[in-house]
């Protein structure tokens, strides 16, 4: 995956990366010399087994982040996870390829690979960091041209239904499709109960985009023009960061 400007990434271990969520909770850096040293050679750590300055700031500011995307995307049985952690300062991914099983009400994953990407970069090119991620699909990677800040009119759910469970309408649609698109935002806004919206788009088959849209009491498939998903994911952003902010502001 090709860097950006504002976008640093690094390619290790599933092991790795564990070791490394371990040394940002602050947990002796005792044993594991084959991580210690991807770390090293990644340029995320030094040879003392210290994490470098921005690395450490960056993982250890994306911990308590308030605002978090999972994307899940497939071409085929091909898919990828992305996990994103966004302050007003940074965004950091990590994201990890996987093998999945599809049938007409079911996508299961068969494997992970082992490497993941863990990339940072500036919280004002959440677009392009997420872009890189999808199917190379043309109708799921288009630019958005709306302005992320008009009031968009789609209703929203905060519990997302597993795909067995959406009316036999919908499942038609998804089982024709090959390239798929799913997200979920979780906001902390103060409260025990965080903000949860969820979002899944697909392509036809002559190339349209598609938008799943769950409502409170019903689930529907829509037409959307090219756009739609990078329109949405900015305007998801920005009002992510306008609601912590007033709730803040009420707190």
């Amino acid at each position: 995956m090709a860097q950006q400007t504002r976008f640093r990434a690094r390619t290790i271990g599933a092991r790795t990366l564990d070791v490394l969520t371990r040394a940002v909770r602050g947990e002796p850096p005792a044993g594991h010399a084959e991580q210690w040293a991807e770390l090293v050679d990644a340029c995320i750590a030094t040879p003392r087994r210290e994490l470098q300055p921005r690395w450490h700031e960056v993982l250890t500011e994306a911990a308590t982040a308030p605002v978090r995307f999972e994307v899940d995307s497939r071409m085929g049985r091909a898919g990828m996870r992305s996990r994103i952690s966004l302050t007003p300062r940074i965004g950091l991914s990590i994201t990890e390829r996987r093998r999945l099983t599809v049938t007409d009400d079911e996508i299961a994953v068969e494997a992970v690979e082992d490497a993941v990407e863990i990339a940072f970069f500036d919280p004002r090119i959440i677009w392009p960091a997420v872009q890189r991620t999808l199917p190379p699909s043309p109708a799921v990677r288009a630019e958005g041209g709306a302005d992320p800040r008009l009031e968009h009119t789609v209703g929203v759910i905060r519990d997302v239904p597993e795909r067995s469970a959406l009316p036999d309408e919908v499942l038609t649609r998804l089982a024709g499709a090959d390239v798929e698109v799913g997200l979920v935002l979780q906001v902390d806004n103060g409260s025990e109960t965080p903000f949860v919206t969820a979002r899944h788009w697909l392509e036809g088959d002559d190339g349209r985009l598609l938008e799943v849209r769950l409502l409170e009491d019903e689930v529907e498939v829509v037409e959307v023009p090219a756009g739609t998903v990078a329109a949405e994911i900015a305007w998801l952003t920005v009002g992510a960061f306008d609601l912590r902010s007033r709730a803040r502001t009420v707190a």
